[in-house]
C-alpha cells in the first residue's frame, strides 16, 4: 500500500498511527512517498500512490475523493521575551500583523488560511520567511528571524 504525503504529517501525525497499522496488519507493506499537498494529489490522480493525506491543495484535483480525517488547531509560538510572549488579552490579527511572521509556504498547513484571515481583516501579514517544514520554521524562529510561527500545533 503507497501513502502519500507531507513532511509535517509524516512526522507528526502519522507515526502513531503506522505503528498502531503495522501492529494489526503485519502483512501489509507500507510505503510512504512524501511531496508537496498538489505533488501527492498528482500521485493519486497518476495511480503512484493509493491515498495521500494532507491539509491543503487537494480541492484542485477533481477526479478525488476527499474525506476529512482531523482538524488542525493553530497557535502562535514567540521565542522567550518577545512582545507576543506578554501581550494581554486575545491575541488579534491586528497585534499579531505588527511583527515579522515565520510560516510554511503557501499550500501547506493552512497557510491560504493565514493569508485569508489578514485580506479579510484588510491587513497584509509581514512574512519574512517560509519553508515547507516545521522543524525548519521553529529553527528560524528560535534564532530570532521573525517574530512569530504560525502553524499547526501538536507533538512538537
Amino acid at each position: 500500500m503507497a501513502i502519500a504525503t507531507t513532511h509535517t504529517q509524516a512526522r507528526y501525525a502519522l507515526p502513531p498511527i503506522i505503528s498502531e497499522f503495522t501492529l494489526k496488519y503485519p502483512d501489509v507493506a507500507l510505503h510512504m512517498q512524501q511531496g508537496t499537498p498538489k505533488q501527492i494529489a498528482q500521485m493519486v490522480s497518476e495511480g503512484q500512490a493509493d491515498f495521500a493525506i494532507a491539509t491543503e491543495s487537494l480541492e484542485l484535483f477533481t477526479d478525488l475523493v476527499l474525506l476529512p480525517c482531523y482538524r488542525w488547531n493553530r497557535c502562535v509560538l514567540v521565542p522567550k521575551g518577545h512582545p507576543l510572549a506578554t501581550h494581554q488579552g486575545p491575541l488579534t490579527l491586528e497585534a499579531l500583523g505588527e511583527h515579522p511572521i515565520v510560516t510554511y509556504v503557501f499550500g501547506f498547513t493552512g497557510r491560504s488560511q493565514l493569508d485569508d484571515a489578514f485580506k479579510a481583516k484588510g491587513l497584509t501579514p509581514n512574512v519574512v520567511l517560509t519553508a515547507a517544514d516545521a522543524d525548519v520554521i521553529k529553527t528560524y524562529v528560535r534564532v530570532g528571524h521573525g517574530g512569530w510561527y504560525c502553524g499547526p500545533y501538536g507533538r512538537r
